[in-house]
């Protein structure tokens, strides 16, 4: 964190396709600069992946191929030199199997794991764990096909299975996630980064977060556009692969008397990679 003057305009820079809308200063308030750099990281390949099923919040292990990915992935993070303070995970199995890979091939000192159950994945109610079926069968209504545990794939936003999540439900948990994780992040005080740079010993300016999320598709997918919406800029995001990683840096200015809430002010969103999984052009099954 530091403090600095305000930039005449400050204009959000995204690699994602996108309409950029910039964010003008007023020049006359002085500003708090905070900034942060996460790694949003899907799972390794899943047990319900390989079903296939409706793996939502089923609590799936990951495959043996799976558990490769991961170890692909923390082994080249460890080459890259990548260094997380905190890895904040899903609390479903097959997302912190792939945090402790990633933690075990990272540098000393080792980031600290925390699960939060808000990164879970979309869930699919009733369907979850059922064969994953792509088109409804004909001559059959919705209901009749879900007492005989059919489920076929909803192409809507707010549509949902009984008892599960929609589209829209989980940008509203993005959202959420965004205002109590995200942004007290990039401020150095949620609580794990206060607890890491205390055993750190970092006592003055905290340096920049630089922390991974370990989560799901349908989640990170909805994380993006949720910042994106925070920054007034459009993307779109299509499959996220297994393991595979998108960077992102948020860059976030309050004003020095500032009278609204840090959750509720624009952010500077750049995002610098975008669904790398290199590590996985050796690995066979």
């Amino acid at each position: 964190m530091s403090l600095s003057p305000p930039p005449v305009l400050a204009i959000n820079m995204c690699s994602s396709p996108g309409t950029q809308i910039p964010h003008k200063a007023d020049s006359t308030v002085r500003y708090l600069d905070y900034e942060g750099t996460f790694t949003l990281i899907r799972h390794g390949e899943s047990k319900g992946n390989v079903r296939p099923v409706w793996a939502g919040q089923s609590n799936d292990e990951l495959s043996d191929h799976g558990k490769k990915q991961a170890e692909a992935l923390g082994k080249s993070f460890k080459e890259k030199g990548k260094k997380f303070e905190v890895i904040y995970v899903s609390d479903l199995s097959r997302a912190k199997q792939t945090a402790d890979a990633i933690r075990q091939w990272h540098a000393e000192p080792k980031p600290l794991l925390k699960e939060d159950r808000n990164l879970r994945e979309i869930s699919f109610g009733d369907a979850d764990g059922k064969p994953y079926v792509a088109e409804a069968p004909s001559g059959k209504t919705l209901e009749e096909l879900y007492s005989q545990d059919i489920f076929p794939h909803i192409r809507d936003r707010n549509g949902r299975f009984p008892n599960g999540e929609s589209k829209d439900d989980v940008a509203k948990r993005a959202e959420k996630v965004i205002r109590e994780l995200i942004i007290p992040i990039v401020k150095g005080e949620e609580e794990y980064i206060k607890k890491k740079r205390g055993q750190e010993g970092v006592k003055e300016s905290a340096p920049d977060a630089r922390v991974a999320i370990v989560s799901h598709g349908v989640f990170l997918r909805e994380l993006l556009y949720a910042l994106h919406r925070q920054n007034a800029s459009l993307a779109e995001y299509k499959y996220l692969d297994t393991t595979g990683w998108t960077e992102v840096k948020i860059q976030l200015k309050v004003p020095e008397n500032a009278t609204t809430k840090p959750e509720s002010l624009p952010i500077n969103l750049e995002v610098t990679d975008i669904n790398r999984s290199e590590h996985l052009k050796e690995l066979k099954r």
